[in-house]
């Protein structure tokens, strides 16, 4: 009885090491460029036998498309194939190298990367602040607060722009700028014209 007990539980095991052989994941091309603190929906495809407790996990190469040293930027739990939401930290270097892989828990599984060099770079963004103060009357002045990332060139002008009255800029109405390199404030004034709304 003893070696029949032995028999099943070493077949068990061999059945469970070519189940975790078998299991394959590969990640899909990504378009260029990546910027900097923003995300990147990474798709891949898992193929074989994934516990349920399994994480797939995406991780950033050096700029060398390397991964001595990968960083983790996303993560997904799951047994088959999906798209794991991930953001490129802020501070990555600059590079056009890189490469981005999608790994696997249970078992450990080292997918393969991307198959393309990928650009990463820091990428200009304005955020809007509040403007306080509403309702606001045609021909009034108010204040539009931004917050500018990245790196803007010398003789830039921010420009704010007024919506329709359903808060759409299909054709925006430019009510102030601003020239600068950096976050401010434009003082701006509602157009006369403006038609009543509240979006």
């Amino acid at each position: 009885m003893k070696t029949k007990t032995l028999i099943i539980t070493i077949a068990a095991l061999m059945l469970d090491a070519a189940s975790a052989t078998a299991a394959t994941i590969a990640t899909s091309a990504i378009n260029n460029p990546l910027c900097q603190s923003l995300t990147v929906h990474v798709f891949f495809t898992a193929n074989g036998r994934f516990d349920t407790d399994n994480v797939f996990t995406v991780q950033l190469s050096d700029m060398a498309g390397t991964f001595d040293n990968p960083v983790n930027i996303g993560s997904l739990n799951g047994t088959t194939s999906g798209v794991i939401p991930s953001v490129v930290p802020a501070g990555t270097p600059a590079g056009t190298g890189y490469r981005i892989r999608v790994i696997s828990s249970l078992p450990l599984v080292i997918g393969s990367d991307n198959g393309s060099d990928l650009v990463i770079k820091m990428c200009n963004s304005i955020q809007t602040g509040a403007v306080r103060g509403s309702p606001f009357c045609q021909g009034s002045t108010v204040n539009v607060p931004f917050t500018a990332d990245g790196i803007f060139n010398a003789g830039n002008v921010f420009t704010a722009q007024f919506s329709d009255a359903m808060g759409v800029f299909d054709n925006p109405v430019d009510i102030g700028t601003l020239a600068g390199t950096g976050s401010g404030t434009i003082t701006a004034v509602i157009p006369y014209a403006s038609p009543p709304g509240s979006a």
